[in-house]
């Protein structure tokens, strides 16, 4: 997701599914927005590991703040919408195939 690569994103993405629920690959695409957030918003590192900090850091240069906003409200409300009208699967799948 912080490279923006669609392709590898969603291979990834179909491999996991077959492994995990989708809403423990949500938990995980939401902790990277989370993060990819806190290191463009913050001067400094925000409390992250170095390791994590850094690699945020040449992430966020591949997203503005509007698209980091608009994929955590998508995000956020796919979750809530989940199995209303579609799957959380089908709709995490449908936003990778957006970006």
């Amino acid at each position: 997701l912080g490279r923006r690569d669609k392709k590898n994103l969603w291979l990834g993405f179909r491999e996991a599914v077959s492994q995990v629920s989708a809403e423990e690959i949500h938990g995980i695409l939401f902790w990277q927005i989370k993060n990819l957030v806190l290191v463009k918003t913050s001067q400094t590192n925000p409390g992250m590991n170095p390791f994590v900090y850094k690699k945020n850091q040449s992430f966020v240069s591949n997203y503005s703040d509007e698209e980091l906003k608009t994929l955590s409200q998508k995000l956020t409300q796919m979750f809530h919408m989940r199995d209303s009208y579609s799957t959380l699967e089908l709709e995490l799948e449908k936003l990778i195939l957006e970006l």
